[in-house]
């Protein structure tokens, strides 16, 4: 077969140097959400080997280098999984790799294993081998590019409903101010319409013109891609620098005096201890403030400086607590999850749950049942003894 370069490879290499380009800087980059930047420079080279995979089997270059044949394949399912990491760790910038998460990789491990009878080929074998698989794509060809296909399709909707979750917490814990992630939701809504772009243009390949001629559209969207994530870096450079930068820059000309945040940080803190504001499922920053006669500025600086949280996260960890006492009340033993949830402050299930677990590492229904079954034990105990 004849190699041919056009216009459509050239720019999918450009898309590759930008990949990796960007792959650098995230790396490089020492402030906001490190782990986060970690994952995304990770999918910036997943999509760079898949881009780069793409050209070398669109203008037949791969024949020249047999062993570079199908690399690229296998990592294929890992652009999904990593996208979807990548939406966990930004929202929730505490989270950590669990010994679990390495179950995602399970799909890149079993294309490995399937594709190393042909990696330890010989070239004259991998050339006859892609040669015939040119001019007419194999059957395992198409179930893996099924396959990839249906693993897209559950983890873009799993990030998607995730977005939701976390943009639907922050609206509702304090809805003048929400959404409190809004860089963050910036980005990942870009990318989540970029990446629901790629799959419906691949799918649709897939199903219409499944050959090598049409090998670089979906590599060409991803090098689109990598160009948008480029261009949110330069106009929104808070997104990767983090919410502290940023915060940092709006209080440089506040009049809060160390002396006064002082005084305010413990005013703060004896009123919630002593009146538990958030209690109200309405409670927002300015009412907050009023109700301490401080402006929601000073307010606002105090809490992201002294206690080193966003409003949310503030007034969520004390709703958490106070859901924590009723859940072991025994007088509210009967009362309901959602029951718990309103009284704490919380307007819905679903935010509740989300910000218990963030704080207490468990669903409100374990932490119920882990102290049920701590108090029974005492009583147990006592019972057996007497007899």
């Amino acid at each position: 077969m004849e190699m041919t370069v056009g216009l459509v490879p050239i720019l999918n290499a450009v898309g590759v140097a930008h990949a990796l380009l960007l792959m650098t800087a995230l790396v490089c980059l020492r402030r906001g959400n490190r782990a986060a930047h970690l994952l995304l420079a990770s999918l910036l080279l997943v999509i760079a080997i898949l881009v780069t995979g793409g050209i070398l089997t669109n203008t037949r270059m791969v024949l020249a280098y047999p062993h570079l044949g199908q690399l690229h394949t296998a990592f294929r399912f890992l652009a999904a999984p990593l996208f979807f990491f990548y939406v966990k760790f930004l929202v929730d910038n505490s989270r950590k790799f669990r010994r679990q998460d390495l179950f995602h990789l399970l799909p890149f491990v079993v294309c490995l294993i399937y594709l190393a009878p042909f990696y330890v080929s010989s070239s004259s074998y991998k050339e006859a081998y892609l040669t015939t698989a040119l001019q007419r794509f194999p059957i395992d060809w198409y179930m893996r590019t099924a396959l990839g296909f249906c693993q897209d399709a559950i983890y873009i909707g799993a990030a998607f409903l995730l977005m939701r979750r976390v943009q639907q917490t922050a609206s509702e814990s304090d809805p003048v101010r929400a959404p409190i992630y809004g860089g963050d939701l910036l980005l990942l809504r870009c990318l989540l319409i970029a990446f629901a772009f790629v799959w419906t243009l691949g799918v649709g390949r897939f199903i219409f013109a499944y050959r090598v001629e049409t090998n670089l559209m979906v590599p060409l969207a991803l090098s689109l891609t990598t160009y948008l994530i480029g261009f949110l870096a330069l106009v929104r450079p808070q997104i990767f620098l983090g919410r502290d930068e940023s915060a940092r820059r709006r209080y440089e000309k506040s009049s809060l005096t160390p002396e006064m945040a002082e005084r305010y940080l413990v005013q703060l803190q004896d009123f919630m201890r002593t009146e538990k504001p958030y209690c109200d499922g309405n409670l927002t920053l300015q009412k907050l403030a009023r109700r301490l006669s401080m402006s929601s500025a000073h307010l606002s600086q105090i809490i992201n400086e002294r206690l080193e949280q966003n409003f949310i996260d503030f007034i969520n960890s004390y709703r958490v607590e106070e859901a924590k006492r009723r859940l072991t009340d025994p007088a509210k033993r009967r009362y309901s999850i959602i029951a718990i949830a309103e009284q704490s402050g919380f307007n819905s299930k679903s935010a509740f749950n989300t910000a218990f677990k963030k704080y207490a590492n468990r669903t409100p229904s374990q932490f119920r049942n882990e102290q049920a079954s701590s108090q029974k034990e005492p009583l147990l105990n006592l019972v057996m003894s007497k007899q």
